[in-house]
């Protein structure tokens, strides 16, 4: 039996539109969901049942959980809602791994608070319009 691998690290990183590629350097969850909606199409049929479906739109949503630096920010999270700027953000899974882009991204919500161990953390929420393997 072969031994299976898990990914270990996932590498974050965020490609701004005349900003470059920066990394995440301290995130502590992010979790990307993929949402397709089906529904029944209901006709008039001498049965009565649904005959299909009809398939909505793929909506991509992003949370992401950071620690905020003490002094400056990594990635100025406010400054890119305030400014509804679209971003990139790439996952590399493992060191050298398999890469993930979730593309044209726009920040929705940003929480302020604090954890378990007393550390000022945000939570950052928001859409994409694609998520797609590189």
């Amino acid at each position: 039996m072969a031994d299976t691998e898990f990914v270990d690290v996932a590498l974050l990183r965020i490609r701004r539109a005349n900003r470059g590629v920066r990394d995440l350097l301290h995130p502590s969850t992010f979790k990307v969901t993929r949402t397709a909606t089906s529904t029944a199409v209901k006709t008039m049929n001498r049965t009565r049942e649904a005959v299909g479906y009809t398939h909505a739109s793929r909506e991509y949503t992003f949370e992401l959980e950071t620690p905020q630096p003490k002094a400056g920010l990594e990635v100025d999270w406010r400054q890119i809602w305030a400014d509804k700027e679209v971003f990139d953000i790439i996952r590399e899974l493992g060191d050298g791994g398999r890469r993930h882009t979730s593309r044209s991204c726009v920040v929705n919500e940003i929480e302020e608070g604090y954890n378990e161990n007393g550390e000022a953390t945000f939570r950052i929420s928001g859409v994409c319009l694609s998520d797609r393997p590189d």
